[in-house]
């Protein structure tokens, strides 16, 4: 693996920053209710499993 491809796999986690930081609190509820559901502690998460969670609660709160 070069280094641009390690790059290009971790440039997701820091929009994923951006992605909640950015967002008002009912979201931010939303997120962290979707992944205490989960019953993983969020640090043993993938990037993709966090990322399915983002677009979950995306889903919903635009549908709300």
């Amino acid at each position: 693996m070069d280094i641009k491809t390690v790059t290009s796999t971790l440039r997701p986690l820091f929009n994923l920053s951006n992605e909640v930081t950015e967002t008002n609190f009912s979201y931010q509820m939303l997120l962290a209710t979707q992944i205490l559901q989960t019953g993983k502690p969020v640090e043993q998460m993938t990037l993709a499993e966090i990322q399915q969670l983002i677009e979950q609660a995306n889903d919903e709160y635009e549908g709300s």
